[in-house]
């Protein structure tokens, strides 16, 4: 267990292990979501030039397989992100209502509470926007879910059985959360003030002020990092840089030129023949060269974020070191290495996550083998390699949640040693105040 520091710092409370997993579950879906709009993203640089007939006659490219694949890859991103974004803001709500219960009872417990200030993330759990969402999500319920479920009997659906579980689902799930808040007890006047006052505005304001009295009265520690860690860090801003320059190029320019090669969905694309061949041939050439960029821009995300990834390691092998040789009084990491390292975003759970969306994206491609987007049906004779691909994509995706899990249950105690160390200037909160703690 981790020791009281004598002066008020940071802390992430430990929860229980079913309140962790709902944290690691939103994380898992969320990264997911995210992944799933990214690879629709890709799918779209693809597509736009074999749907504005830039590859029209060319005897080497299957055009309508093209076609047909790449509207299939867009199926399964488009599932699981908006309904992975769906359930994860269930997910949310579910954990910030137990843990906002358990940090109650802690500070309840607490002989001395105001030397342990929670996480901006916990303090959120507390606040009364917490409670709210689970009293939205469950009138939506309470409303939706029925109409959904009345759907399978309306002739359009017929046809489809699923609406009805889907919809009883959502209307139990709402009762029970309308019900929760109904049933929640309010903060008495005296827990509500002592909750204020070691955990509210002025509790975070005394750690902002005292991090900055130490940013002016320590060294930096960049001198006691390695001379690798700088390089890394280079890598990774140029390749984010360039990976996020790239793929907004593409957005832009696509955006531009494809109402102009075809003007609408249903509509042919524009006759570039006779005087208008050059410049039907100039925007295929672009549109081309933007798809490029796209994929281009994809890797050097990448390899930019394997950059910061090293740089970070390095950076908290060197924290830790200095905490171990009692020298923390002597040298300050700056603010920003402060919330990499203390942050409640750890450099392993942002990897679990890129892990997660290399999983999705393989996955997809095996997807988008396997379906017939213009029968609607799985594929007769598909490719030998499809589940192969599938298979390494699901089980890449389960490697990434595995590392968003561990990240979730372990660095919780490894970043309090740094918190505890060093106070962290969080920045303000428009939603901390004297009296947003409510029931």
């Amino acid at each position: 267990m981790t020791a009281v520091p004598t002066a008020p710092r940071q802390h992430e409370y430990p929860m229980p292990p079913g309140i962790t997993a709902l944290l690691a579950l939103r994380d898992v879906l969320m990264g997911s979501s995210l992944a799933a709009f990214i690879v629709l993203f890709l799918v779209l640089a693809i597509m736009l030039p074999v749907e504005t007939g830039v590859f029209d006659g060319a005897e080497w490219l299957d055009i309508d397989a093209v076609d047909r694949r790449s509207r299939a890859a867009m199926v399964s991103p488009l599932v699981v992100g908006f309904g992975g974004l769906s359930v994860m803001f269930v997910v949310r709500a579910l954990h910030g209502r137990f843990e906002r219960k358990h940090l109650l009872r802690i500070f309840a417990e607490a002989a001395q509470p105001e030397l342990l200030v929670p996480i901006r993330r916990q303090r959120a759990s507390l606040s009364r926007e917490s409670s709210t969402g689970l009293a939205v999500l469950g009138f939506f319920g309470v409303v939706v879910g029925p109409i959904v479920a009345i759907s399978v009997f309306a002739g359009s659906v017929r046809d489809f059985w699923y609406p009805l579980p889907i919809g009883v689902l959502m209307t139990v799930v709402g009762v029970l959360f309308l019900r929760s808040q109904l049933n929640a007890a309010p903060l008495s006047h005296q827990m509500q003030h002592d909750l204020d006052r070691a955990w509210g505005k002025q509790a975070v304001e005394n750690l902002r002020r005292l991090a900055e009295e130490q940013e002016l009265e320590l060294p930096s520690v960049d001198d006691e990092y390695p001379r690798g860690r700088r390089v890394w860090r280079a890598v990774g801003s140029v390749g984010m840089a360039a990976g996020s320059f790239l793929l907004g190029a593409w957005g832009i320019g696509a955006t531009i030129i494809a109402p102009i090669v075809q003007p609408c969905q249903d509509c042919d694309p524009l006759d570039f023949s006779g005087d208008l061949e050059n410049l039907g041939m100039m925007l295929g050439l672009i549109l081309t060269l933007l798809g490029i960029a796209a994929v281009l821009g994809a890797v050097l995300t990448l390899v930019g974020g394997v950059g910061i990834a090293m740089a970070t390691w390095q950076e908290e092998r060197t924290l830790r070191r200095i905490i171990a040789q009692g020298r923390e009084g002597q040298v300050r990491p700056s603010a920003q290495e402060l919330e990499v390292h203390a942050g409640d975003r750890p450099m392993l759970l942002q990897t679990g996550q890129v892990v997660l969306g290399l999983g999705v994206l393989i996955s997809t491609l095996g997807f988008a083998v396997r379906f017939d987007t213009v029968e609607m049906a799985l594929v007769e004779e598909p490719p030998l390699w499809w589940l192969n691909t599938l298979l390494v994509g699901i089980v890449i995706m389960l490697a990434g949640a595995a590392v968003i899990a561990v990240a979730r249950f372990v660095f919780a105690v490894r970043a309090n040693t740094i918190r505890h160390a060093w106070p962290l200037p969080e920045p303000d909160d428009d939603d901390e105040d004297d009296g947003g703690h409510g029931a």
